[in-house]
């Protein structure tokens, strides 16, 4: 978590192969993502997730996890 004059901010990204679901695990199972899911100082959470029209990772699930104090 990056925080400057009391705000903080953190978020986790991940393009997976499968389910978004999966992104979870990916996340639990990295230090530093996991320590982002379980800050002290974030008071809201942001979720969402989408299919990847185009480029080299078309078809697949990008899901973003923000997390913040303000």
């Amino acid at each position: 978590m990056t925080c400057q004059n009391g705000s903080c901010l953190s978020e986790n990204i991940a393009i997976t192969t499968g389910n978004p679901s999966q992104a979870f695990g990916l996340w639990r199972n990295s230090p530093g993502h996991n320590a982002n899911m379980l800050g002290a100082n974030a008071v809201r959470v942001g979720h969402g997730s989408a299919i990847m029209q185009s480029g080299k990772f078309a078809g697949q699930p990008v899901v973003v996890q923000q997390f913040h104090n303000f």
